[in-house]
């Protein structure tokens, strides 16, 4: 009798730890499902923005386009030859990245024209990819994002290749051929933003552009030309960014680009039947891609209103807090938006040079014609800038512009927003220093004085 008590104690002890045991684990479980697991659910907000973007798109792509735009720029970079350059009866290895940085030289006098020379063929071709208004390549996002885009690689070779040769005709003082040069590179990399709004796309075009702006303000600084050399760069400023895509506009593209994957993926239920952007990698479970499609709505919203309402200064944090705390949940997320941050950056700074790039024009055309700069940026309008640029780094958007009775300076404070006066000047992203545009001494004339022995004028007799 006392057995079986024993047995029954035990029995209901065992019972009750199981119990106890399922509840505990229930309740973990809860916990972790309601902490990092589940997701809030944004599908209706995020189906709207969708309906938005591309509503968009379709107005700003309905004229029918295609590629042919961009036939040039392949045919360009293809063409292209800056491995081997022949000097002098000997094949010189070349690498063009060397002359986009260091001093140009006489002695670099027969390899520049043998660059030159050999690459004939890939100079026509820019210049009539340059004068060409919608040379864009141009995705047909109606069936999955199909677009036939040139080789970057080539494409970069091409960039620096005239880049360099941008530069060699600066050193010559040929001013007008220089800037011929350097705005065929910004151009191309202005077009391939534009495919349309890609954020992946837009940051290939944006290291194409880069390549060429830097030394393209160097030049623009040290020049000397007429009012009308200055407007008509300003002509062409506007009319290349025109369509310039914001941040905001790419972030949106990659959005409906990401939908449009995942939707495939979704509906494809098999891993094999699918080869997506990176996201084959996914498990096709249809629970587990609803979940990751929430997460990165989520993201994509909470970002959209941080770069919506806030300046540099906090919305890089804020991004960047965000970034790594959705990618410890999400697959979508490692794959996609891990380096959205880094984008951002480039953007900012890219946009930074591009409007003092601007201003810059418009200084030296009032100098050209004016003999002297102006006290304040607000000086140049409406005549020689339609609008002041803003700039995205620091929270009031003004560039620094500085007049002295003996020098003028313009420039921005840059990515780490401290004001360093323009005395440390950067060339590079994440660098302690500031975006220097236009730093010049102003020569004052002194009036010659009269001879003594020469009278200033004749005595009275």
């Amino acid at each position: 009798m006392e057995q079986e008590k024993n047995k029954s104690k035990v029995f209901s002890g065992c019972l009750i730890g199981a119990v106890v045991f399922v509840c505990v684990l229930a309740l973990a479980f809860s916990i972790f499902y309601i902490t990092i697991w589940r997701v809030p659910d944004n599908t209706a907000r995020a189906k709207k923005e969708r309906e938005r973007i591309q509503q968009n798109f379709d107005a700003a792509y309905s004229v029918k386009d295609d590629d042919n735009g961009f036939i040039s720029y392949e045919r360009a970079a293809a063409a292209v030859q800056c491995q081997n350059v022949k000097v002098q009866d000997k094949d010189t290895p070349v690498v063009i990245e060397n002359y986009l940085a260091n001093p140009l030289t006489a002695s670099d006098i027969p390899l520049m024209e043998a660059l030159k020379k050999q690459n004939e063929t890939a100079l026509k071709l820019s210049e009539e990819a340059y004068s060409k208004d919608q040379g864009q390549m141009i995705i047909n996002y109606r069936q999955g994002f199909s677009a036939k885009f040139p080789n970057f690689i080539q494409l970069r070779w091409l960039a620096q290749f005239l880049t360099v040769m941008g530069r060699w005709e600066a050193m010559n003082k040929n001013y007008p051929q220089s800037t011929k040069y350097f705005l065929m590179v910004i151009k191309m990399g202005e077009d391939s933003s534009h495919t349309p709004y890609s954020l992946m796309q837009s940051m290939m075009g944006i290291a194409l552009e880069r390549i060429a702006l830097s030394p393209f303000i160097s030049m623009l600084g040290e020049s000397n030309e007429s009012p009308q050399f200055y407007k008509q760069i300003s002509l062409e400023l506007e009319r290349i960014y025109s369509k310039r895509p914001t941040f905001s506009d790419c972030l949106d593209g990659e959005f409906f680009k990401t939908e449009w994957d995942l939707d495939t993926l979704y509906q494809s239920n098999s891993r094999q039947n699918y080869s997506g952007s990176g996201m084959d990698s996914l498990v096709a479970n249809r629970w587990v891609l609803e979940r990751e499609r929430k997460i990165y709505q989520n993201w994509y919203l909470e970002v959209k209103n941080i770069i919506g309402n806030q300046r540099f200064s906090s919305a890089y944090k804020n991004m960047i807090a965000v970034n790594q705390k959705i990618t410890k949940y999400s697959i979508v997320a490692q794959i996609i938006i891990a380096n959205i941050g880094r984008a951002y950056l480039e953007f900012c700074w890219t946009d930074s040079m591009v409007g003092g790039l601007k201003l810059l024009t418009a200084l030296k055309r009032y100098h050209a014609e004016k003999g002297n700069y102006p006290d304040s940026l607000d000086q140049l309008l409406p005549d020689y800038i339609s609008l002041i640029p803003a700039d995205p780094f620091p929270d009031d958007g003004k560039y620094k512009y500085v007049k002295t009775p003996d020098s003028v300076l313009l420039y921005s404070v840059g990515d780490d927003l401290k004001d360093d006066g323009g005395s440390k000047e950067v060339k590079g992203i994440q660098q302690q220093g500031d975006i220097v545009f236009l730093k010049e001494k102003i020569e004052t004339s002194v009036p010659e004085l009269p001879d003594e022995k020469t009278p200033l004028s004749k005595p009275t007799p």
